[in-house]
């Protein structure tokens, strides 16, 4: 791709499911002009480079981000740049407990699980760091699931946060630690953990980058996304070839689309 028009082509063909198809439904080749040549941390210190310098700065800080298939992947990336992004850590420990057979289940298991739409028993967060809201609190002031802020003061029982962009910037919410319940059935029993509904959004699924208008975007392919069109989603977060960069083990992936959808 020798520019942005062709670039424009290339994600409009592969939203279609339009892209040159090799072995397999979906497999298609990654564009060499694409692909990162580096590991994890290579990737991390491309997307956020001079976070030492800027990382005060709203816009900078919440216009890049890592996107990636999984939840795991994505909580394995926040934790590294976590440590990266100056300033004093913050730990916050949730409280767990289930709703019957708790003798049966020790806590210290029940702390290491992470269900989707729940967040983690330890949250590590820091003043200025983008988080992103897991729950809807007041949707007419923009304060809704999947928004992204930025942490403005943090205190034992509140974390005070400003949304970080849009037609709802700035606007600021005191969030306080509520109980959560996973809303699907993936245990043999009901957890319930109350924990401030956040989590860190250095990294995101693809998924929950839909509706993000990016400045700078690396994909981590530590395995292909599955869902439809999400491959598209995640690189379509960016108008310039050049503030996107896909890293992957291999120089093909699969572009998971149905045409029957469209």
């Amino acid at each position: 791709m020798d520019n942005e028009v062709e670039f424009s082509d290339y994600l409009t063909k592969c939203g279609d499911g339009k892209l040159p198809r090799l072995d397999g439904k979906f497999q298609i080749e990654i564009p060499s002009d694409l692909r990162f040549k580096g590991d994890l941390n290579c990737m991390i210190e491309w997307v956020f480079e001079g976070m030492q310098e800027h990382y005060r700065d709203q816009l900078w800080t919440s216009s890049r981000a890592i996107i990636c298939p999984t939840n795991k992947t994505v909580d394995a990336i926040n934790s590294k740049v976590m440590d990266k992004f100056p300033g004093q850590e913050h730990m916050y420990r949730s409280f767990d407990s289930l709703e019957e057979d708790s003798h049966l289940y020790p806590l210290e298991y029940i702390h290491t699980l992470i269900p989707s739409g729940v967040p983690p028993h330890e949250l590590k967060l820091k003043k200025g760091c983008p988080i992103m809201l897991m729950r809807n609190f007041d949707p007419y002031k923009g304060h809704c699931n999947g928004t992204k802020y930025i942490v403005v003061n943090l205190h034992s029982r509140i974390i005070e946060a400003k949304i970080a962009s849009g037609p709802y910037k700035d606007n600021v919410l005191f969030i306080p630690r509520i109980v959560i319940k996973p809303s699907e059935s993936t245990f043999p029993f009901q957890l319930k953990r109350k924990q401030f509904p956040v989590r860190p959004c250095f990294a995101i699924t693809a998924n929950k980058s839909q509706g993000q208008t990016l400045g700078k975007v690396g994909i981590c392919l530590e395995r292909p996304f599955f869902s439809h069109g999400a491959y598209y989603v995640a690189q379509s977060r960016v108008g310039k070839k050049s503030s996107l960069k896909i890293m992957a083990d291999t120089q093909f992936t699969e572009n998971v689309v149905y045409p029957e959808i469209l």
